[in-house]
């Protein structure tokens, strides 16, 4: 989120363009009508970016929304259950293999400390609540 422009000065805000193509580029959000509602939802203040607090809110409350006991953290257990409601089943195939196999993956990028839970943002904000 702080970024250096070429005056090496902190950016600690985000415009809708920015903001948008990190949506794109980091997500693979490029419904316009999502990407610009996703925005909006995470401009509280409604002055045209989103600020370092207001980042860490949407990504914490979409965090939540993964979260189904609560626990600050995303085991693989929530994320099977999760993705075998929602994703498209394909004759002739296994799905609960193709579930798996996600899960594992996103668990190898994002379980830095190897417990079979994601909790980047919960981390994220305590850091940044340090720096406060």
């Amino acid at each position: 989120m702080v970024e250096s422009d070429n005056s090496r000065r902190a950016v600690h805000s985000l415009d809708s363009g920015r903001f948008l193509s990190i949506l794109h580029s980091i997500f693979g959000l490029i419904d316009d009508r999502i990407t610009g509602r996703v925005f909006t939802t995470f401009d509280k203040d409604k002055d045209g970016v989103v600020g370092m607090e207001e980042w860490i809110e949407g990504t914490a409350y979409c965090f939540s929304m993964y979260d189904l006991n609560g626990d600050n953290a995303i085991s693989r257990e929530e994320m099977l259950d999760f993705l075998k409601e929602r994703l498209i089943r394909r004759p002739n195939e296994d799905p609960d293999e193709g579930i798996k196999d996600l899960v594992e993956i996103i668990l190898k990028k994002m379980d830095y400390d190897l417990d079979a839970n994601v909790v980047v943002l919960a981390q994220s904000k305590a850091h940044y609540d340090q720096k406060q």
